[in-house]
């Protein structure tokens, strides 16, 4: 048995086409979409990663199917059925904007990757909830062959958990970097970046687990892994790390 996890299913991605649900929760009337081009720009201004916050794109209605306006010029068709879901069918081109430098957000065009995060709307606060996890979104024609490399740089949140080993935590606070890919991982590594001496990076690859180490200028691997799922942060700072998938294409 699975826990509930608030987070989007990616159906399909073709070239200027995203299929994408998203569960309905209970007193939940809408949900906005936002992105962004960076993990850490995704992540935001937060525990020290300086990001630029992800931008806002659409909001749907609970139960709804909402198309962007490429997707509903074209009339593309789709036969799956929204029993207990929101659907969301999208062109990226529809929402790119400029780029930008670190830490300034911007939404990237289609033959990019694309961070999406998912907020609820909270009827009693008139407010929008805390976003839920990263979504990555690869380019539209990373799925052609059969375990494709997915790569991605980022800044560590700092979770102030003081020097290791100390500062060891018996599982991931909510500070922590959660993020995601739309398939499972055949072969893992992350690196630490930070130069010998530095802060101690923290990862776990499932909620409510208690996280492995990679000391500064080290890093790991793993080979026949099934993650999607990745949990990042810092013992007492905010080392970059890097991250090379080997993914599942089950096409």
């Amino acid at each position: 048995m699975t826990r509930q996890r608030e987070i989007p299913s990616i159906l399909y991605r073709q070239p200027n086409y995203i299929n994408m649900t998203f569960p309905i929760l209970p007193g939940v009337p809408k949900i906005r979409v936002s992105g962004a081009a960076r993990l850490n720009d995704a992540y935001g201004n937060v525990a020290g990663v300086g990001g630029g916050g992800a931008l806002p794109m659409f909001e749907v209605l609970s139960g709804a199917t909402f198309a962007s306006p490429s997707v509903r010029s074209k009339k593309v068709p789709f036969e799956d059925t929204n029993r207990g879901v929101t659907r969301m069918i999208f062109d990226p081109d529809d929402f790119a904007t400029p780029a930008q430098p670190p830490g300034t957000s911007y939404l990237p065009t289609d033959d990019q990757t694309l961070f999406i995060r998912i907020e609820a709307w909270n009827p009693a606060l008139n407010a929008w909830a805390a976003a839920g996890p990263i979504t990555i979104i690869p380019p539209y024609d990373f799925f052609t062959t059969k375990e494709p490399v997915f790569t991605v740089t980022g800044i560590a949140p700092d979770m102030a958990l003081g020097a290791w080993p100390a500062g060891l935590p018996d599982f991931m606070p909510p500070t922590v970097m959660n993020f995601m890919l739309p398939a499972y991982s055949q072969t893992i590594s992350i690196a630490n970046l930070d130069a010998v001496g530095g802060d101690t990076l923290f990862v776990a690859f499932h909620p409510g687990m208690p996280p492995t180490v990679v000391r500064p200028d080290k890093d790991f691997g793993l080979t026949g892994s099934g993650v999607p799922e990745y949990f990042v942060g810092a013992d007492n700072g905010n080392p970059w790390f890097t991250l090379r998938v080997a993914v599942v294409n089950s096409a």
